[in-house]
């Protein structure tokens, strides 16, 4: 992954039954750094629908009548990012996103035979995440060629 300071090695981790201040969030995302410090991700922040988080006072507030108790589960994990006019897939794992027959650098022109332009990252990155599994057509442009890829 990507940080201020440059490119890190994290590994993530799923935790059943995750309470915070004595509310359930259920299922929740955790990674790891390379100091191998623990951190929560904008999973944790995406359950609250109202809150604030004041960094000069490292203080968090939040709603607690606004909790989403329940994630949408991650079918998959396929890091993107907007180059050169293009959505290209990028920062994975290789062997990772090989089982997908993808491969960093992979221009994505097409899901499901709509055209996405570059400013809908955020809704391509949702449709990799969380559609079912065998539901999304991909094509793709890989150096010169143009291939399709059903994840």
């Amino acid at each position: 992954m990507a940080e201020a300071g440059g490119l890190t090695k994290s590994t993530q981790y799923i935790l059943q039954d995750f309470v915070f201040n004595g509310l359930p969030l259920n299922k929740m995302e955790f990674s790891d750094n390379q100091e191998g410090k623990f951190h929560v991700g904008m999973d944790f922040l995406s359950r609250f629908k109202r809150y604030t988080f004041i960094p000069s006072r490292m203080m968090f507030c939040y709603d607690a009548n606004s909790i989403e108790k329940n994630s949408i589960p991650h079918e998959r994990y396929i890091a993107v990012r907007y180059m050169d006019g293009s959505i290209e897939v990028f920062y994975n794992n290789n062997e990772e996103i090989q089982k997908y027959g993808l491969k960093n650098g992979d221009k994505i022109l097409t899901i499901n035979n709509t055209k996405y332009a570059p400013e809908k990252i955020k809704t391509v990155r949702k449709l990799l995440l969380q559609e079912p599994k065998g539901t999304l057509a991909l094509t793709i442009q890989r150096e010169n060629q143009v291939m399709d890829i059903m994840l």
